[in-house]
């Protein structure tokens, strides 16, 4: 029971990041599937891939949805998120 509270905990933490504002980035390098291309995100450079597989062009503005390592996973749109029933994670944690 205890693994799966702090494995809920983690996932309402991370739909709760998604919703800021600040996990916007602009493709500065274009992004092909399954390929690495470059953002810029909160002034630096970063390599970047899509998993959905979209190709992305420069100046398309995505948002990042992960990271792993100096590589960061982005989407063209944030991931959408209900925010009533994450308040039912959060109540129950």
């Amino acid at each position: 029971m205890l693994k799966l509270k702090t494995g809920l905990r983690r996932f309402a933490r991370l739909c709760m990041d998604a919703t800021q504002i600040d996990n916007q980035a602009t493709v500065v390098e274009a992004i092909e599937p399954g390929r690495t291309g470059r953002v810029q995100f909160q002034a630096t450079s970063w390599l970047a891939q899509c998993p959905s597989g979209a190709a992305l062009q420069p100046g398309q503005t995505v948002y990042v949805i992960d990271r792993r390592n100096t590589t960061l996973f982005v989407e063209l749109t944030s991931v959408p998120i209900d925010l009533d029933a994450m308040s039912v994670f959060w109540a129950w944690l």
